[in-house]
């Protein structure tokens, strides 16, 4: 949306003000905070393979609407669908990714999979640069329209992908979690054993949670020091980067 600003063609487009302006570039985190309250269900109801693919079909419903869009209100919803799309992907792939991995390499993953807003964030910037040139609205289009790509390439990917062994283990699939767990050992480590008591540490996990929770999944969050401890670092999370100033120099 930084990169759209600068662009004459889409601020004259829409007639832009200061309030139109503003919520043209809020919408987003307006739909962030709508898919917030789908970021758990939609991961447990379909598995966290299938609300990627959830998430990347919503993502680009908003995307060809945002490239297509003719007036401000269009726009606008257009990129409130987005960030729903955004926020239930970014309940889904990174507990995919957490409870895929084993615990030797996940940290680091997971760091690479955060890390890469900010690839992203460039290779936009680049996208808008380049497409400053056109003498017309494809100038602010294209550049709307090739935000589908990541999801196209998540959808292209997610076939080589198991799904999550906690899910599956929840759903009672046993036996396709204890495969999973299996290939993620790694290549020419099959411990059978290890697996089973995986499978096992996972069942009793989850057993456990549900004894404790009941009713109220949400409860968890405050239910323990640590956890509380983990709602406060998300919670700052937020306004910490976006007081490094690094957006109004963008």
């Amino acid at each position: 949306m930084n990169g759209l600003l600068i662009l004459p063609s889409y601020s004259e487009y829409f007639n832009l003000n200061t309030t139109t302006e503003g919520l043209n570039n809020a919408a987003m985190w307006m739909g962030g905070i709508f898919g917030a309250f789908l970021m758990q269900p939609i991961p447990d109801y379909f598995g966290r393979r299938r609300a990627v693919y959830i998430a990347a079909a919503i993502t680009i419903i908003g995307v060809i609407l945002q490239a297509a869009a003719q007036n401000v209100a269009m726009f606008v919803i257009a990129r409130f669908i987005v960030g729903i799309g955004s926020a239930v992907s970014n309940g889904a792939a990174p507990t995919l990714l957490g409870e895929l991995l084993p615990p030797r390499n996940r940290a680091r993953v997971l760091g690479l999979f955060f890390s890469c807003y900010y690839v992203g964030s460039l290779a936009s910037a680049i996208v808008n640069y380049g497409s400053q040139n056109i003498d017309n609205t494809w100038a602010w289009r294209l550049p709307s329209l090739l935000q589908f790509m990541p999801s196209l390439l998540a959808v292209a990917i997610l076939p080589f992908i198991p799904e999550s062994p906690r899910w599956l283990i929840s759903r009672g699939r046993d036996q396709e979690a204890l495969e999973v767990l299996l290939i993620m050992q790694g290549k020419g480590n099959t411990d059978l054993q290890a697996g089973q008591e995986q499978l096992t540490e996972v069942r009793d996990t989850i057993l456990r949670e549900a004894k404790q929770y009941p009713r109220n999944p949400w409860r968890e969050i405050i239910s323990t020091k640590a956890n509380r401890r983990r709602l406060v670092i998300l919670c700052t999370f937020g306004p910490m980067i976006n007081m490094f100033g690094n957006f109004v120099i963008s």
